[in-house]
Parts: C-alpha cells; sequence; structure tokens
C-alpha cells in the first residue's frame, strides 16, 4: 500500500457501514421478540469481531511502499544488503564495508519507525544521483533514496530533514595503487600539490577539495572508471571514503589501494534527505524522519550508521586536513 494512498482521503466502501435501500414495505415488516434481537445482536458482534480481526492481520501483512528514487548501483547495493531483511531491522556492523546509499536508505526506513510509520522501500532505479534528484523534484518519487547536499536542494519543491552528515564531517584518503612511491615516500602537502589528483566531474564537493590540493586535478565521468585511469598511470590518487577495514586498504575487483599516510581531505558542506513537496503526506514523512533522527542521535545510533557509512574513521582523527 503507497503511503500516498495511506495518508489520502478514505472512502466508505464497506457494505455494512453503507445505508441500507429502502425496499421492503410496510406489510413485509416483521416484528422480533426481545429474545430473537438479542441473538441477532450477538451474532452481528460476533461478525464484526471477527471481521476486525480479519483486517488487523491483513494489515499486519501489508507492508506500506516508501516510493525512492536511487541511482542503479545504489539499488543493486541495497539487495546485496537487505537480503531479504525488512529495511527498518538492519543493524550494520562496523568491520563491514558497506555502500553508503544502501545503507542510507536503511536509515531513513529506522529512522522512520521510530517516528511512528513502519516502511518497505519502493526502489525507482535512475542513472545517477542528479537524474534520482530530479524524479522527486518532479514528484515521480517521495523522497531520495540517499541524502542531498544542502546546496543541491530546490527549497521550492522539496522538503527536507534535520541534518544527516553534518559539514566537515565527511572524510576522504587520497587513495593509491599499492605499488605507487607516494607509499613508501613521506609525502607532505607540498608534494601532494605535484600529484595529479582524480574525481568525478560531477562530484562538486570532490572536485572543490582536489582543485584545492593539487595543480593536476583530473576528472572523470564515470566513478567506475577511476581505476582504471588510475592503472593507465593518467592519475596518482583519487579520494575515497576510508575502508573499515583495519588497514583502511580498498579491494577494487582484485587491485589493492592504499590512502597515503598522515592526510586527509574533508567535504565541508552537510548531507540530508529530501521529500517531494508534490505529495499530500509530505510533510507529515518530513515530522516523522526528524523524530526518529533525533531519537537515532539521542541514543548514539546514528553516530554508528554514519561510522559504518565511512563518513569518517577513529583510525585517522589525528591525520592532517589538507584542504
Amino acid at each position: 500500500m503507497a503511503l500516498d494512498a495511506q495518508f489520502g482521503a478514505q472512502h466508505n466502501t464497506d457494505p455494512l457501514l453503507t445505508s441500507p435501500s429502502n425496499n421492503n414495505k410496510a406489510g413485509d415488516s416483521m416484528t422480533l421478540s426481545p429474545k430473537q434481537t438479542l441473538k441477532r445482536c450477538v451474532v452481528f458482534a460476533a461478525f464484526v469481531c471477527v471481521l476486525v480481526a480479519s483486517c488487523e492481520l491483513l494489515a499486519s501483512h501489508r507492508q506500506q511502499q516508501l516510493p525512492l528514487a536511487a541511482a542503479k548501483h545504489v539499488v543493486d547495493a541495497y539487495k546485496r544488503l537487505s537480503k531479504g531483511k525488512k529495511c527498518y531491522e538492519i543493524q550494520p556492523k562496523l568491520n563491514n564495508n558497506y555502500h553508503r546509499g544502501a545503507l542510507e536508505i536503511a536509515l531513513i526506513c529506522k529512522a522512520l519507525a521510530l517516528g511512528g510509520i513502519k516502511v518497505e522501500p519502493e526502489l525507482q532505479a535512475r542513472p545517477n544521483y542528479a537524474r534520482a534528484l530530479k524524479s522527486v523534484e518532479q514528484g515521480q518519487a517521495l523522497m531520495a533514496a540517499e541524502s542531498i547536499w544542502s546546496k543541491d536542494i530546490n527549497r521550492e519543491v522539496l522538503f527536507y530533514s534535520r541534518t544527516v552528515i553534518p559539514r566537515n564531517s565527511f572524510e576522504k584518503g587520497l587513495y593509491v595503487l599499492e605499488q605507487h612511491p607516494a607509499l613508501t615516500n613521506s609525502e607532505s602537502g607540498a608534494d601532494i600539490y605535484h600529484l595529479r589528483g582524480l574525481t568525478v566531474q560531477s562530484w562538486r564537493l570532490d572536485w572543490e577539495a582536489l582543485s584545492a590540493i593539487t595543480q593536476f586535478p583530473q576528472s572523470t565521468i564515470r566513478y567506475d572508471a577511476r581505476l582504471n585511469m588510475l592503472k593507465a598511470q593518467r592519475a596518482d590518487f583519487s579520494p575515497m571514503s576510508f575502508s573499515n577495514n583495519e588497514d583502511l586498504h580498498v579491494n577494487i575487483d582484485g587491485n589493492v589501494l592504499r590512502p597515503i599516510d598522515g592526510v586527509k581531505i574533508v567535504l565541508r558542506e552537510s548531507r540530508r534527505f529530501v521529500i517531494s513537496a508534490k505529495y499530500k503526506n509530505a510533510q507529515t514523512i518530513q515530522k516523522a524522519l526528524n523524530k526518529g533522527l533525533t531519537k537515532l542521535e539521542k541514543s548514539g545510533e546514528l553516530n554508528h550508521y554514519l561510522r559504518a557509512m565511512k563518513i569518517y574513521n577513529p583510525a585517522t582523527a589525528s591525520w592532517r586536513i589538507l584542504n
């Protein structure tokens, strides 16, 4: 059952609650004895009880669907993560390397459940982040599956949550292939300025950070093309979220990458969840979402999610920020 339908106008179609047609003629009416009347009342009451119980049982098995627009790789990652579990029951572990977008779907569900609305995601695959956001702006989906950079939020057509990822808290390491000499040399900020950095062209915050730390910023259209460009020596390093592996290494299709020791960048903008204002239940969702996020923050569970998403890593807390 779609959430929009749940909070929309409800029409009474129950024949038991509609006005009966007045087809009986006066001569057809019959007078019931008190005993017969009582018997019929008891039968009717029993019928109502059975009907109510059946409706409650049916409702418990029908999960509300939350229309979410997501980049296709996020949809695929969530399917691997959920494996038949209800989204609000997913408990991330800190020693796993989850896809951030997949965990954000679980975080939305968890927050809404704590806010009083239990849902399951109805995922709508889109080519990328920008197209997913556009779908929400146009009302094709109720929410974006991933949090959105604050400056990307069109406040005329979107409601938004409280801050999910605070400004300056999203950290990334400068990853190189494990045979790169930067791992054995002591690289300072000045040295990195002469290395070639690589990021995705449409990743605005990454591009701003990269341009601040190297005179040779390189870009690619596809995020999955970075590995081939590094292997072809068209770039030296690429900013990536710190791995949850003990030694921080990242393994991409059998290729090991490691962060240059002691340095990192931060992304200087906050992120929030967004809700399409075109849905009549948008503000109800917004209130439930914010209520749940506040509870998660107070309990420390929101921080646990951010840590599992690789937003930051305590092992690199003392590393120098270059941008």
